[in-house]
């Protein structure tokens, strides 16, 4: 709803937090609207499970057998089938850069590369990035993480050009896109089983590539924004048919990209310092909401709740283990050793879960009492 509201490097680096979360492999918890409130999956665990001769578990053991291997088995599926992924993208990755070197010729006129040097400056690119030509790409690319190059269809470009390409794929190295890249092709792979995640890297190449043009026609007129739209177009004509792997960064590859990289470039306006104070005053009010949606106050343990903790002391007691089965969230093993409790114990703890939301294990504990017990009365 918003995407031409906000500058397209706004929403390119939006994307990047997404791919973070997708590489994280915990959960931070940032406030009830995230916070788990009912006891998921129940598993039994051999940490907190009772000896043989205390409490019988309620679990078949031909069900506890089959809930130990079925998620092994996904887990090696997940696991492998990510490897075999990783391992491809790679190696064609690999395969590519080695076709498009071997046939690379480095380009040897000292104007050409002065003007790269140049325009490198003005960018503020600090490593240094090689430049070849190579007859077979199908455009001009930017290859390589630790060492950048410059691919070219040929070196006999117009001057102008020849500038905007090489403005164009320096921004992509300052910015670390490859980096960035790369790191959406491991999101695919570690998450092979959801289509949003390859959504998500289509919708974040094509965010890459409005950014960076968005950054390369700040302070450009209108005839030159045309100059830059036009030399979009050569590039998809004067290449090879040598196409690029996913990971590299080419000027223009795509023609259904293209076609909504030309409409921005001529529908680009400055941002205005009244639209500038608006997106920092929307920024300010999203992290306002996300903050007041993430502070809470816990309640106040009653006395109740103090007595299950007074009681919960070291040992195999009824007390402790209840204590123990529920902080583990095995919801089997609390309601068997609930009836042992004695009957101020079992108060407080129907208080406490029914105090806590823990509408699963009040309902279990409940039913482990007689209908005529004082407690049901």
């Amino acid at each position: 709803l918003l995407r031409n509201r906000f500058s397209r490097r706004w929403q390119y680096y939006v994307w990047l937090i997404v791919l973070a979360r997708l590489l994280l492999p915990f959960t931070p918890e940032i406030g009830p609207l995230f916070r788990e409130t009912e006891p998921s999956i129940t598993r039994v665990s051999s940490a907190v499970s009772p000896a043989p001769e205390e409490i019988p578990s309620p679990v078949p053991a031909a069900a506890t057998d089959m809930g130990n291997t079925v998620p092994d088995f996904l887990w090696i599926l997940w696991l492998g089938t990510a490897l075999i992924l990783l391992i491809r993208k790679a190696t064609l990755y690999q395969s590519f850069s080695r076709y498009v070197r071997a046939g690379c010729e480095e380009v040897s006129d000292v104007r050409l590369l002065d003007r790269l040097a140049q325009i490198g400056e003005s960018l503020g690119v600090k490593r240094p990035v090689e430049l070849y030509v190579n007859p077979l790409v199908s455009s001009p690319l930017l290859l390589g993480l630790f060492r950048p190059c410059i691919i070219l269809p040929g070196a006999r470009l117009p001057e102008d050009e020849f500038d905007f390409t090489v403005r164009h794929e320096l921004i992509h190295c300052r910015r670390l896109d490859t980096l960035y890249k790369w790191l959406a092709q491991c999101a695919v792979c570690l998450h092979w089983f959801n289509p949003l995640v390859w959504l998500m890297r289509r919708e974040l190449v094509r965010a890459c590539e409005l950014a960076c043009d968005e950054a390369v026609i700040q302070g450009l007129s209108s005839e030159e924004r045309r100059s830059y739209g036009d030399t979009l177009l050569h590039a998809m004509e004067s290449g090879g048919n040598c196409r690029s792997v996913p990971a590299a960064v080419t000027l223009s590859e795509d023609a259904e990209l293209l076609k909504e990289r030309l409409e921005a470039i001529m529908r680009f306006r400055k941002i205005s310092k009244p639209a500038l104070m608006l997106s920092c005053a929307l920024a300010c009010m999203l992290t306002a909401f996300a903050t007041a949606a993430g502070a809470y106050f816990a309640p106040a343990k009653t006395a109740p709740a103090a007595a299950i903790t007074g009681s919960a002391v070291s040992g195999s007691s009824p007390a402790a283990q209840a204590q123990r089965f529920y902080d583990a969230g095995s919801l089997p093993l609390f309601q068997a050793v609930f009836p042992r409790l004695d009957e101020s114990l079992q108060k407080a703890w129907l208080e406490k879960l029914y105090a806590d939301e823990q509408i699963a294990f009040f309902s279990a504990a409940a039913a482990g009492l007689d209908m005529d017990d004082p407690l049901i009365t």
